[in-house]
């Protein structure tokens, strides 16, 4: 079963995709927050056959709901009214300082912050659905 990773963000949005067999998570894409997202995201639901969406919730250090967590929790009612897969909710704090750290480290960032489509955004929402891969085995 193939699960898509999303790590929402005010500009952009990290996308992830499991392997079938869902034991590995993989950069996917990088899109642009927007609306047009959803159609987006339907359109790669299509495309891989996903069944489940794993989507981080930016929780605050003291993991309260703040300001950023509440527009994630708006995506996600809006991806509920249009499709009809579970989605599950994962704490991503640390996620995106994680995928700096680690494009960093081994230097896999070109001037652009990205190869391909493989940006920061995109390993923060890999590391999102690896941490839920990881914990429902």
């Amino acid at each position: 079963m193939t699960i898509l990773g999303l790590d929402v963000g005010d500009k952009k949005t990290g996308v992830a995709l499991s392997d079938e067999s869902g034991i590995i998570a993989f950069p996917l894409d990088t899109l642009t927050s927007s609306s047009d997202n959803i159609t987006e995201i339907r359109d790669l639901i299509d495309k891989y056959n996903v069944r489940e969406i794993v989507v981080g919730m930016p929780y605050t250090l003291s993991g309260n709901i703040g300001a950023q967590a509440n527009r994630v929790e708006e995506f996600i009612k809006k991806l509920n009214e249009a499709i009809n897969l579970p989605v599950i909710k994962i704490d991503e704090r640390f996620t995106t300082q994680e995928a700096k750290r680690i494009t960093s480290e081994h230097k896999i960032k070109s001037k652009k912050k990205m190869i391909g489509k493989w940006t920061d955004d995109a390993l923060a929402a890999s590391i999102i659905l690896q941490s839920y891969l990881d914990y429902s085995r």
